[in-house]
């Protein structure tokens, strides 16, 4: 009967599954200055060349904060689910004004907001999975710098380590012997038993 409850009847398939230590993978588009690092991951550092010290950015006035747009970096992948699925990747990026969103057919479903971290060095690690429908389904990561971070000397850094595409193949026969669960039933209590 538990067996029955906890089976989600779904078998998983792994569409796509890129390891970035294997580097670029060409079915992915790539837009801004990727490389892959030492390490392995697909990373980012972000660099705005107009500006080049902290001294400027406080010089700002409305004008240029009213005309300053940061590049936007993007990673796009479409791919085709058969059936319902998930979307997993990993990353850390540096807490800060920059942020990773992702997009699924140009509607965002997930962004990192760190933004109440400005000034916080650390980096922040996470494993991320989402449900995703069935169809043809393009996926766009958006990475934009932080010009504050930048102005004071550091780098908005982000590292993607893996992606994995995975259909969820819905289950049409349950085996023979998987118990069956009975129909709710009530059952009297007393408190003296």
């Amino acid at each position: 009967c538990i067996v029955q409850i906890l089976d989600p009847g779904e078998r998983p398939k792994i569409l796509h599954q890129h390891d970035f230590k294997d580097g670029f993978d060409s079915s992915f588009s790539y837009n801004g200055d990727w490389f892959i690092s030492k390490y392995g991951n697909l990373s980012a550092k972000y660099i705005d060349r107009n500006i080049e010290n902290l001294d400027e950015v406080i010089a700002w006035g409305e004008e240029e904060w009213d005309n300053y747009e940061p590049d936007i970096w993007t990673i796009v992948k479409t791919i085709e689910y058969p059936s319902d699925g998930l979307v997993t990747f990993n990353y850390a990026i540096n807490e800060g004004l920059s942020g990773l969103s992702l997009y699924l057919n140009n509607e965002k479903i997930w962004e990192h907001d760190s933004s109440y971290l400005v000034g916080d060095r650390t980096q922040n690690y996470r494993d991320i999975t989402l449900n995703i429908p069935k169809g043809i389904n393009e996926f766009r990561w958006e990475y934009v710098g932080d010009v504050f971070e930048l102005a004071w000397g550091n780098k908005s850094e982000l590292n993607i380590t893996e992606v994995i595409f995975t259909e969820l193949i819905p289950e049409i026969e349950k085996p023979d012997d998987l118990p069956k669960c009975p129909l709710p039933y009530t059952h009297h209590f007393s408190s003296d038993y």
